[in-house]
């Protein structure tokens, strides 16, 4: 696919601690993309170790470059490719997980088919790499990040025409977001991410609040009036854990994150507060009916510990999420940014 001259190249943002060895896997599938006119954007979130910087040494390609964010956490990171970026678009994945080689053209289809500009955000599937052991089986089994086989478009009504099936407005519409993608497989107008301030730094890895960040940032570009397209076209393959102790600890993030970035809304106030406050009844039961929707979609062999860790990350996220929330606060008026770093 050419690239779009007024857009300019697409802004592919992967941030890392380096402490991932597939990495480099990572970092050769988003350079092996069939659009090739593409900057690849590495964060290194703990530069001070050096294993990032080590990792790509020997990787020679001029379209990637080596960003340095200190401040610990993956919104700071994904915050540090976003003043990076130099594209029209800013498609983000993880350094745990391999795109198609037609990851970026698919992305950048449902945008071309909106010259209105009207969508803000796009999402793709993300299917496992691999189903090695029980636990990498579960996660997928259970559909955690596949969103499925159907192109959906998510906005305020009226949804745009033409871009795919509408989305069924849930009663938890938009504020539980887990429907519309996952932060592995998102991309996003440069100017519109800016716009909406980008991501959270109270939430996500590497913060008390563990988690949400891509979640809040659906939310928040959903209720700006924008719209959101899921499509299935745009595949990354992700690295599950591998480990019973790993996917615990990942349940009970993901329980953490949810609760904190509800917990967010209702600390703002407004509409979106009291939308939540209505939905707490529905949420409750969602949760704990064996039968909800939710629950009756897990795969058979779940564990009841992986579903208690869960709510427990729920309990826990309201107070995670203030210390969170504190901590960006004390920081605030210090100095911030990333540090470019040469081409590796």
């Amino acid at each position: 696919m050419p690239g779009d001259p007024e857009r300019g190249p697409v802004s592919v943002v992967v941030c890392t601690l380096g402490r991932e060895p597939r990495l480099r896997g990572t970092v050769r599938a988003v350079l092996d993309q069939t659009h090739p006119d593409l900057e690849l954007v590495v964060v290194d979130n703990d530069p001070a170790s050096g294993r990032t910087a080590a990792l790509l040494s020997g990787v020679a390609d001029e379209r990637l470059r080596l960003v340095t964010q200190p401040t610990r956490g993956l919104s700071a990171a994904r915050n540090a490719g976003l003043a990076a970026a130099r594209g029209g678009v800013v498609a983000y994945t993880d350094d745990d997980a391999v795109p198609d080689p037609t990851w970026i053209a698919e992305l950048l289809d449902v945008l071309d088919a909106d010259p209105a500009g009207t969508v803000a955000c796009v999402t793709g599937r993300v299917l496992a790499a691999e189903t090695a052991t029980a636990e990498q089986e579960w996660f997928e089994d259970a559909g955690i990040f596949d969103k499925g086989t159907e192109r959906t478009v998510w906005a305020l009504d009226p949804a745009p025409s033409g871009l795919g099936t509408p989305g069924t407005h849930s009663p938890f519409f938009p504020y539980t977001a887990g429907e519309f993608g996952s932060g592995n497989n998102m991309a996003f107008r440069t100017e519109a991410l800016r716009a909406i301030g980008g991501f959270d730094e109270a939430l996500g890895a590497g913060t008390p609040a563990r988690g949400g960040e891509d979640l809040d940032i659906y939310r928040r570009v959903i209720l700006a009036g924008r719209t959101l397209v899921y499509t299935p076209s745009a595949v990354v393959r992700h690295h599950h854990r591998e480990s019973t102790r790993a996917l615990r600890v990942q349940m009970f993030g993901y329980g953490v994150g949810m609760a904190a970035g509800l917990t967010k809304l209702l600390a703002h106030g407004g509409r979106p507060a009291l939308a939540v406050l209505r939905c707490v009844p529905r949420g409750l039961h969602m949760l704990l009916w064996p039968t909800s929707a939710r629950n009756a979609k897990l795969p058979a062999e779940t564990s009841r510990l992986l579903v208690a860790l869960e709510l427990a990350g729920y309990l826990a996220g309201p107070l995670l999420y203030a210390r969170s929330a504190a901590r960006v606060r004390s920081r605030r008026r210090a100095p911030r940014g990333a540090v470019e770093g040469g081409r590796r």
